[in-house]
C-alpha cells in the first residue's frame, strides 16, 4: 500500500543572502553555514556557475534500492539549482538538485560530494520555523529521505490535513 503524502505546516524564520567565491565549495560552505548559524530546516536557491560538480544523473534501472548513474563534470557550467537542508543526528544534511549547462549540453541531477564554483554564486537560503524535521536513511528505499518529528524528536508515523501528527 502507498501511503500518502506527508506534510506540515511552517513560518519563515530567517532568510540569508548568500554568495560564493570563485573554488568555494558549495556543499562544503553551506553545511559550515548551517553549523555556524544553526539552520536547522531551510530550502535552498542558487543561480551562478560551476568549474567542477560531482553528480548523480540517475538510476541505472527501476529498481529499488537504486543503483546511481554518476557524472563528473569538469568545465564551466552555468548553474541554477533547489535544494533541502535538514539534519541527520548532529550533522548537516545538504541536498540539492541542479541543472547545469555548458553550449548546448545540459545535466540535470542530484549534487554529489565537491561542486567547485568558477567565479562566484548567488543565493538564498530560506530557514523554516515551527518545524522539526530530519533525513533520515529509509532502508526500503535505500536512500535518506525527510521525515517530520514531534518536539521531542520522536518520528511522526503520519500527518493529516491539519498538520497534526497521527500515529
Amino acid at each position: 500500500m502507498i501511503s500518502p503524502m506527508e506534510y506540515v505546516k511552517a513560518g519563515l524564520r530567517r532568510i540569508f543572502l548568500i554568495r560564493f567565491d570563485h573554488e568555494d565549495d558549495i556543499i562544503k560552505e553551506v553545511s559550515a553555514l548551517a553549523v555556524k548559524e544553526r539552520i536547522k530546516c531551510a530550502f535552498i536557491l542558487l543561480v551562478g556557475a560551476v568549474s567542477e560538480a560531482h553528480m548523480v544523473v540517475g538510476s541505472l534501472n527501476l529498481k529499488v534500492p537504486p543503483t546511481p548513474m554518476e557524472a563528473l563534470l569538469k568545465e564551466e557550467r552555468e548553474l541554477i539549482a533547489l535544494g533541502t537542508l535538514m539534519w541527520n543526528k548532529h550533522k548537516p544534511v545538504v541536498h540539492i538538485h541542479s541543472s547545469l549547462g555548458r553550449g548546448s549540453t545540459v545535466n540535470v541531477g542530484c549534487l554529489r560530494g565537491k561542486c567547485k564554483v568558477y567565479l562566484t554564486l548567488e543565493g538564498l537560503i530560506i530557514e523554516f520555523e515551527g518545524l522539526n524535521c530530519a533525513k533520515v536513511f529509509d532502508e526500503n528505499l535505500g536512500v535518506p529521505v525527510t521525515r517530520f518529528l514531534k518536539s521531542n524528536g520522536e518520528l511522526i508515523k503520519g500527518i493529516d490535513s491539519g498538520g497534526e501528527g497521527r500515529e
